[in-house]
């Protein structure tokens, strides 16, 4: 080969080494200034080597079958019946200590004894039934009752006897006896408010209620 020829061919090598070296580092989208076309083509082929890359795509692990659940047996209902509801007061009748309490009878002597007594400035009050069944002790203790003067007013039925007691500063308000017809009353004085007071039977069954109202001006 004539030198001529040697500068044709050496010239044609260094074209194509150029040509490989740019579309390589386009492709690449790489910035760096590359100054010996050997080092790009080097460059360049790395890039486009191996599948493990940031772009290659992970394989997908295959669906692990799962056994299905057998569904819960249906809850049985339970066959107990249901109790019946304990009535309130199990204790005898005021009216016959025989025969067992009876609340329609003692709600109606209620409700005719009830115009005995005040419905203004009433400030508390029970209403209850005592024999040896359902206890001969009640106390209460109000702490929100307002200072003041009060008349206590006291009703009731059957052959019993009673004793009751109203705190005051200056010793207790007490009415005690047996039941009679008509209302029975006492004045209690609370300086400073508090109305505590008990209440103790004893004898035949009781019917009672009580009740306390702020004292009538004169």
């Amino acid at each position: 080969m004539n030198r001529s020829a040697r500068r044709a061919r050496r010239s044609s090598i260094a074209s194509a080494a150029s040509a490989v070296s740019i579309g390589s580092i386009r492709s690449a989208g790489s910035v760096a200034a590359v100054t010996a076309a050997g080092v790009a083509v080097v460059v360049a082929l790395a890039g486009c080597t191996g599948s493990t890359g940031a772009g290659a795509e992970a394989s997908t692990p295959p669906p692990v079958p799962v056994s299905p659940t057998s569904p819960a047996a249906p809850s049985t209902p339970s066959s107990t019946a249901p109790s019946a509801p304990t009535p309130l007061i199990t204790g005898m009748s005021a009216v016959d200590p025989t025969a067992p309490y009876d609340l329609d009878d003692a709600l109606a002597w209620r409700e005719r004894v009830e115009p005995l007594l005040p419905s203004e400035g009433v400030a508390d009050g029970a209403s209850i039934h005592q024999d040896d069944a359902v206890g001969r002790n009640l106390s209460s203790d109000n702490a929100s009752i307002a200072p003041g003067t009060y008349v206590a007013y006291l009703v009731c039925r059957g052959n019993a006897s009673y004793f009751f007691a109203v705190e005051q500063i200056d010793g207790p308000a007490i009415l005690e006896g047996q039941c009679v017809d008509g209302v029975r009353t006492t004045t209690v004085d609370l300086p400073a408010g508090h109305l505590r007071y008990t209440l103790q039977s004893s004898g035949d069954p009781m019917d009672i209620v009580l009740r306390f109202a702020e004292q009538p001006a004169s």
